[in-house]
């Protein structure tokens, strides 16, 4: 009888030490199918805070830049919306720029080509802990006033 319990515990503790060590063998063996080559800011995941506004007036066939100074912290994702307003009626081919100028790691750029009364939205862009982006703002000639030129970063 001893003789079977002495076999009996050895054999549950053999159990016990296999059962505790199972999960070790369930990672993933590296391959070249699986490791991280190279990354791109496309569809990046937010891991970071940032807002910031800026606003201008600028006059027709001028052009100005439009700065926002942002606070936040961390590398991560932002998204940038650029709303132009003008009361005295709707002109096409207002043409922006916009970069960070002061940052950690640089940031993401954008360009377009919109017209007055309208915004334009970027989303899914990196931030490489921007504290200060500027974006250049051209209206043509022919707007009919004024144009008021809002930017928001966020993210």
């Amino acid at each position: 009888m001893k003789k079977t319990n002495r076999i009996f515990s050895l054999i549950l503790a053999l159990v016990m030490c296999l059962s505790m060590s199972i999960p070790a063998f369930a990672t993933e063996v590296p391959t070249e199918d699986n490791i991280l080559v190279s990354q791109s800011n496309e569809g990046i995941t937010p891991m970071s805070n940032i807002s910031g506004y800026g606003s201008a007036t600028i006059k027709p066939g001028k052009s100005d830049f439009v700065v926002v100074y942002c606070q936040g912290s961390g590398i991560g994702g932002m998204g940038i919306t650029v709303k132009t307003t003008c009361s005295a009626g709707t002109v096409n081919n207002v043409t922006f720029a916009g970069k960070a100028t002061s940052s950690v790691l640089g940031g993401a750029e954008i360009d377009g080509t919109m017209s007055t009364n309208a915004s334009m939205s970027y989303h899914n862009l990196y931030n490489g802990g921007v504290s200060v982006y500027s974006v250049l703002v051209q209206i043509p000639a022919n707007a009919p006033g004024n144009v008021f030129v809002e930017v928001w970063v966020y993210g």
